[in-house]
């Protein structure tokens, strides 16, 4: 009798033993939350889009999508653009609901006009000139760089001609008097349209 009661002893601690573990302290458990852990951490982020850079330009700025046109231009530095704009009466255009796309000139862009002609182009008498400048880098569509095909031809809210070709990664326009300008950073978007920058001032 003494015998069968150490024998069932024997038997029942380890079992009561192997109860009584948390299963938080488990091994296995431990093991699974790992793996899970790992598992996680190596699963990639959703990308954040962002606008496209092209060759030639190392970071670009960036847009809100919950912006206007004009509202993105004066937040991104475009003072010379948004100056003309203004005087050209084209700012109202630019914050409306109607989708456009501006193939803006950066400063540096402007600053390479002949010394003293964007201040000629200020003056109230030259209203026209400026708005016909202006205008001739304004689609009235809404574009990304992925509608913007080899050969395309574009016409502006000037009724002016741009014509697209592409090369080596390049996105080139080129205006009716053959002056060309290339896309630096494209798909800067915003709540009514689209901004690509440009590395010249066309229609000059």
């Amino acid at each position: 009798m003494f015998k069968r009661i150490l024998l069932l002893l024997a038997l029942v601690t380890p079992v009561a033993s192997f109860a009584q573990q948390s299963p938080s302290t488990s091994p296995f458990r431990k093991s699974v939350a790992h793996v899970k852990a790992a598992a996680l951490a190596r699963q990639p982020g959703t990308p954040t889009p962002g606008p496209i850079t092209l060759p030639g330009v190392v970071n670009g700025p960036n847009a809100s999508p919950h912006r206007t046109i004009i509202e993105n231009l004066e937040d991104l530095g475009f003072k010379a653009f948004v100056q003309s704009a203004e005087r050209a009466v084209l700012v109202q255009r630019l914050q409306g609901s109607s989708p456009h796309t501006v193939f803006v000139p950066g400063d540096a862009a402007f600053a390479q006009l002949p010394a003293g002609a964007l201040d000629e182009l200020w003056k109230p008498a030259n209203r026209a000139q400026l708005y016909a400048l202006l205008g001739a880098h304004i689609v009235p569509l809404n574009l990304r760089e992925a509608d913007l095909s080899h050969g395309r031809v574009l016409r502006t809210i000037t009724g002016a001609k741009l014509q697209v070709s592409r090369s080596g990664g390049n996105v080139v326009l080129t205006d009716e008097a053959g002056r060309q300008a290339t896309i630096s950073t494209a798909d800067l978007v915003a709540s009514n349209g689209t901004l690509h920058v440009l590395d010249q001032v066309l229609a000059r």
